[in-house]
Parts: structure tokens; C-alpha cells; sequence
């Protein structure tokens, strides 16, 4: 296995470093050799694992990188979830901590069709920490594409980066949403609750910190308390700007509001001359009504109809031109 392989590897280096302590020369040759556990940075390595006939790479490339986000991506379990937004968060806020990714591939398969089962993690002080942190490795994502379910894939993965970790002498963390928090203390881990190792490693609201309950003790610094008071007033003051927002909505609906009120202040008031012109109108037809009914007398003979009927028409024209000049004058 490559796990047993990568373990007698790690306890031959360390054995050569303790019996070079006097040899700095010597410590910074295990040093590098041992950092080349993980590969070096932008490198990734290869073994074929002939009892599950797949190929494992580990490392950093673009390439294992590119297949491990697109697997990350298209996994059902991740479809609210954003891995790329998620790193661009690590990065600006950790800038000195490094991605580390691992792949299960099938050689029978091209490309990203070959890819079965993945893992990324994160690296704090890996392969140099700085004092007073230890080097520290964090998992963050594992998926297995869902034909291979069920194999123990996700288990080997895991196991692999857990025993590379500790050859390395670094601990091993779990970035874990409530639901997923079971499977990972099934293998080992248990619930971080220190505050500064929360500050420093935990950046995401809606997921614990695990740690491998055989690392050693790592109390983390105090220091890295800033760190999670710097990312509270940026993310109230972001909220600060939502609320500015909606505050500016809720003004500007006030004002539309205002204007629909003044508008039909406007209608109810133009429609008053309107209530006149029907008024005299009105009057009009009844004064019309009334020639109709009771002819006006004349002081000499009658008038024939059709010159009456003629008389009337122009009264009621004439009345009518009147209301309407009376309703232009209020207008």
C-alpha cells in the first residue's frame, strides 16, 4: 500500500534527522525530503495502486488542480456551494496558507472522466511553519462521483493525506457542515472548540473544526484572535451597506408613495370642472326641455316650426358653448 510505503519512508528520514541533530546541513536535507511528501509547490506525483487498479496523484499543479475543482463542482453534494469563491476567501484573508489536492483516477478514462474520487485541503506552515503555529494540514472538501460510491474510496483518500500529515509532523484538521460531522468523528475526529485555533482555521460560518484526536496538543496562538475580530467588522460592515441599501429603497418608495398621492390629489382636482361641465350640461338640456315644452310668446304672429325648431337648436348650441367657456375659465 502507499500509505505503508509513505510511512516507512517518513520514519527512515526522521530517524536520520535525529541522529544528525548536530548536522544543520543534514536537517535541512530531511527537511526538504520530507516536504517533498506533499510534492513541491505546482508539482504533483503519481503511484498506481494495483489492488484497486486506479492511479492516485497528490500535489499542486494546475492541471490535479483543475481536475479536482471540476469534480468538486459538478458533485451533487456541493451544488450550493462554490469551492473556487470558497478558496478566493482563504486566500484573502490567509494569504501564506497553500491548497494541496489529491485525486483517485482511473486510467481507463481520459481526463476528467477518469476522476472517481477527490480531496482538497489546505496548508498552514507546510513545509515551513513560522513560530509560534505548527505546520497544520486542513480537509476541506471530499466527494466521490456516485458510480463509485460505496468502495471506500473516500476512506483511502483520507487515510493517505491523515498518515502524509503526520510523517510530516503536522496536524490534521476537518472543516465539517453539521450533517458530515458523524462520518468524519467515525474516523478519528473530534471537535476543536479552542478559540484561537476556531480564529485562525475555521473562516466559514456554517462549519466545526475537527481535529485527529491522536495529534498532539496545539493551543494555536492568541494573536490569531485579531483575526476573526477583523473579519466581524468587515462582515457588519458589509451589513452596514445592506442595511444603507434598503434604506435607500425604503426612501425612494416613500417618495414614490408621496408622488402617487400628489397625483391623485391632481385627478380628484381636475375632475371637479368636470363635475361643473356636467352641470351646466345639464341645465342646458333643461332649459332646452323646457323651450320645447312651453313656445315663448311673441308679440306678433307665431313663427312657423320649422323656424321655431331652428330658434331652439341655436338656444341649446348657445347654452352649451356657454358651459363649456365657463368650465375652460375654472379650469
Amino acid at each position: 500500500m502507499i500509505e505503508k510505503r509513505i510511512h516507512l519512508t517518513g520514519k527512515h528520514l526522521l530517524s536520520a534527522m535525529a541522529a544528525g541533530e548536530q548536522s544543520p546541513k543534514l536537517n535541512r536535507t530531511v527537511s526538504q525530503q520530507l516536504s517533498g511528501i506533499f510534492g513541491a509547490p505546482g508539482t504533483d506525483m503519481s503511484e498506481f495502486l494495483p489492488d484497486r487498479g486506479l492511479i492516485m496523484r497528490h500535489g499542486s499543479s494546475l492541471q490535479l488542480m483543475a481536475l479536482v475543482s471540476e469534480c468538486l463542482n459538478e458533485s451533487d453534494e456541493f451544488g450550493e456551494i462554490d469551492p473556487s469563491a470558497d478558496w478566493q476567501k482563504w486566500s484573502e484573508r490567509r494569504p501564506d496558507f497553500s491548497l494541496y489536492y489529491a485525486a483517485l483516477v482511473n486510467p481507463a478514462h481520459d481526463g476528467e472522466e477518469g476522476v472517481v474520487c477527490v480531496l482538497r485541503a489546505v496548508m498552514d506552515g507546510i513545509p515551513t511553519p513560522v513560530p509560534p503555529h505548527r505546520p497544520r494540514l486542513i480537509i476541506d472538501y471530499v466527494t466521490t462521483r456516485v458510480a463509485a460510491r460505496g468502495e471506500g474510496l473516500a476512506s483511502l483518500l483520507v487515510n493517505f493525506v491523515v498518515e502524509a500529515s503526520q510523517i510530516f509532523g503536522a496536524s490534521t484538521y476537518v472543516l465539517a457542515i453539521e450533517d458530515s460531522c458523524v462520518y468524519w468523528m467515525s474516523k478519528g475526529f473530534v471537535l476543536e472548540d479552542g478559540a484561537n485555533l476556531n480564529a485562525r482555521l475555521n473562516i466559514f460560518s456554517d462549519t466545526h473544526l475537527l481535529r485527529l484526536s491522536t495529534d498532539p496538543p496545539d493551543p494555536g496562538a492568541k494573536e490569531d484572535l485579531a483575526l476573526q475580530v477583523e473579519e466581524e467588522e468587515e462582515e457588519g460592515g458589509d451589513g452596514d451597506d445592506d442595511d444603507d441599501e434598503e434604506m435607500g429603497e425604503d426612501e425612494a418608495f416613500e417618495g414614490e408613495d408621496q408622488d402617487l398621492k400628489a397625483a391623485m390629489q391632481l385627478s380628484l382636482a381636475s375632475a371637479a370642472p368636470a363635475d361643473s361641465i356636467d352641470a351646466d350640461l345639464q341645465k342646458a338640456m333643461e332649459l332646452s326641455m323646457a323651450d320645447d315644452q312651453h313656445p315663448r310668446s311673441a308679440v306678433g304672429p307665431s313663427l312657423p316650426a320649422s323656424i321655431a325648431s331652428d330658434s331652439a337648436a341655436e338656444a341649446e348650441e348657445a347654452e352649451l358653448q356657454r358651459a363649456l367657456a365657463m368650465s375652460m375659465q375654472e379650469q
